[in-house]
């Protein structure tokens, strides 16, 4: 359990625990920490992990996962107009993340100037699956001001991998006197791409070699685009373009 006002970085490779948590207090202080196998970010004294608009890096040797209690939360303090923390969660060998727990990176509200800028979320691994929880990386809504970008969220599930979403992804603009810029989704998949929940992104970019499945009803995206050699089925509450998102 990491606790205290300023940074930690523990990126020994040697290191092996089973469980972290952390509580970060002051603006901007973050947690970079690698571990040799599998570990789980779950409840040890503190709930999840949670910062100021800190960054979170994780890295597994064959995994991560997080409980139900396991939250990541990096939101940037009310009225202070600092973008939120981004998340990046990876696994360096060969294993699986499997995610219960929601992540999220929301900017923070504005009442007199500019909200906050979501923070990005990158969910990685080499060759094993990815199943995740709700990710949320919107940005802040301001109102004496204008509202904040949205973070983009971008989910690769290795050489051979599904990846399962298991939770909401949302990544829109913050309201304001002029709102922010929406997020895109990034989503890379070898094996089969399916969801239990619905994805509410301004823009969704399909990679990979796997057959992608995405049907809920509640789909609200405003564009789609990719490069995939497999099929794409997808569904959206209202309309949608085919255009470009990155190079694709």
């Amino acid at each position: 359990n990491l606790l205290g006002t300023g940074s930690y970085i523990l990126t020994q490779t040697g290191n092996d625990i089973t469980s972290l948590a952390a509580t970060l207090t002051n603006a901007g202080a973050g947690l970079s920490f690698t571990d040799a196998n599998t570990f789980a970010v779950t409840t040890v004294g503190s709930i999840g992990i949670t910062t100021k608009a800190g960054d979170v890096t994780l890295v597994g040797g064959t995994g991560v996962t997080s409980s139900g209690t396991g939250t990541i939360t990096t939101t940037a303090g009310v009225d202070t107009s600092t973008a939120s923390g981004d998340v990046n969660i990876s696994v360096s060998g060969t294993g699986n993340i499997s995610l219960l727990a929601a992540i999220t990176t929301t900017g923070a509200t504005h009442s007199a100037g500019n909200a906050s800028d979501g923070g990005d979320v990158i969910i990685s691994t080499n060759n094993g699956t990815v199943t995740t929880a709700a990710i949320t990386a919107s940005g802040g809504n301001a109102t004496g001001g204008n509202g904040g970008a949205s973070g983009d969220v971008d989910i690769t599930a290795g050489t051979t991998g599904t990846l399962s979403i298991n939770g909401a992804i949302t990544a829109r603009a913050g309201t304001g006197g002029t709102p922010g810029a929406d997020g895109d989704l990034t989503l890379d998949n070898a094996g089969t791409l399916t969801q239990t929940s619905a994805i509410n992104v301004g823009g969704l970019e399909l990679l990979g070699a796997g057959a992608v499945t995405l049907t809920d009803g509640a789909n609200n995206i405003d564009t789609i685009a990719g490069n995939t050699t497999n099929t794409i089925t997808y569904t959206d509450s209202n309309g949608f373009d085919v255009d470009t998102i990155g190079t694709n």
